[in-house]
């Protein structure tokens, strides 16, 4: 298989992107997510494959609506943004785009990990709430104390003075 570019990997998302695609699967999925956090909340996501992930959507604060009369209205996504997920990186975002990401980064994964039974594995409630374990790392809490690290170990694991490897009995 041939390593992506970040470039042509933005391009494929893009061009993948379909706002009224929508299948059982989805609001299954989403239901599952609005349980565990909010639209609001500062979510953090986290690419635990090995392969690199993403997904499109748009700001909603870009969202233009305009109603020139009681009968017509007319909604204006803003300009589509890009998120890549390398593995084993982590993301905090916000809730709503964490919806979209999850969703999409749940078929990716269904579609690489269970090709010869996609349809069955996509609409499964096990293999999703097992996949929002993995991903979903939490709600991030920015009031919260981060974790404390003596910082003269990390220097030293930094400057390869420190063993990391355990020692065998």
């Amino acid at each position: 298989m041939a390593v992506l570019t970040d470039k042509d990997f933005e391009a494929q998302l893009l061009a993948g992107s379909n706002p009224t695609a929508a299948d059982g699967s989805k609001k299954l999925m989403v239901d599952l997510l609005h349980d565990k956090f909010g639209a609001d909340d500062l979510v953090k996501i986290k690419n635990f494959t090995k392969i690199k992930t993403g997904w499109v959507y748009s700001d909603h604060k870009s969202l233009r609506i305009e109603q020139p009369n009681e009968y017509t209205r007319r909604v204006w996504q803003g300009e589509q943004k890009v998120r890549v997920l390398n593995p084993g990186d982590t993301v905090i975002v916000p809730g709503w785009e964490a919806y979209v990401g999850l969703v999409r980064f749940y078929k990716q994964y269904i579609a690489e990990e269970y090709s010869s039974k996609m349809s069955v594995m996509m609409n499964s409630p096990e293999a999703q709430n097992e996949f929002i374990s993995k991903a979903f790392v939490g709600i991030y809490d920015p009031n919260e104390p981060e974790e404390e690290k003596d910082v003269k170990k990390e220097v030293e694991k930094d400057l390869g003075l420190v063993d990391e490897k355990p020692k065998a009995k």
